[in-house]
């Protein structure tokens, strides 16, 4: 069972975060696009009070680009980039804007 590092790249009160997470192989293959990024959301608990789950994209890092993870391709992309990198790990971008902190009760 080979555990990989997982890690989240975000933007927080503008600042760039990096919050790893790390599963066992086997699970991260088996999740969806959905369950991978409620998982994102559970592990970093400022993200679910900061992120509208329906606009949240996740990115890649694939041959030095960020490739936006696909919900229908989701598993295949994930298994790609696991093979081609031998050392179980991978970064995750959410894309600035995305994440965001809240607003007081008197921004409107």
């Amino acid at each position: 069972m080979l555990v990989v590092e997982i890690k989240i790249v975000y933007s927080y009160y503008s600042t760039e975060r990096v919050t790893p997470i790390l599963l066992n192989e086997e699970e991260l293959l088996g999740l969806n696009y959905d369950a991978f990024k409620w998982k994102i959301v559970n592990e970093i608990p400022h993200l679910s009070k900061t992120t509208n789950m329906a606009t949240l994209r996740l990115n890649v890092l694939d041959g030095g680009y960020q490739v936006e993870i696909s919900p229908a391709y989701f598993q295949h992309q994930i298994k790609e980039i696991l093979e081609k990198n031998s050392t179980k790990s991978l970064e995750v971008f959410i894309p600035p804007g995305v994440a965001s902190p809240p607003r007081k009760k008197n921004e409107y």
